[in-house]
């Protein structure tokens, strides 16, 4: 391989680019819902397969693309987050398992909740 290439031992790989890993919603009021949509690309030369997304907890409701993205395609995993009950510094981890090359990437969801006055 030529220098600055990445070479992979097994073959064609799928790789999942994720353009913003990480959405501040800034400040909310508790009972607020928040819904956001973190968008990938696959930028590797096979089908990306997502086989799970989970959140780190259930106020946390993750929707994803469930059929192969093609190389060169975008997916979506849409991320809804529950206020209620979550009150003070918010920082929701949403893990996504692929057959990528990179097994589980993260993305953030950061923000503050009050409390409704």
């Amino acid at each position: 391989a030529e220098s600055g290439e990445e070479v992979a031992s097994d073959g064609p790989i799928a790789v999942l680019s994720v353009e913003k890993d990480a959405y501040d919603f800034g400040k909310v009021t508790e009972g607020t819902q928040i819904e956001h949509v973190f968008t990938f690309k696959n930028t590797g030369d096979v089908p990306l397969i997502i086989s799970q997304v989970s959140a780190s907890c259930g106020c946390t409701t993750p929707e994803y693309s469930r059929h192969p993205v093609a190389p060169g395609q975008e997916g979506t995993v849409k991320v809804v987050f529950d206020s209620n009950g979550q009150i003070g510094q918010q920082h929701k981890i949403i893990s996504i398992l692929s057959n990528a090359s990179v097994k589980v990437v993260l993305l953030h969801l950061r923000g503050e909740v009050t409390r409704k006055s």
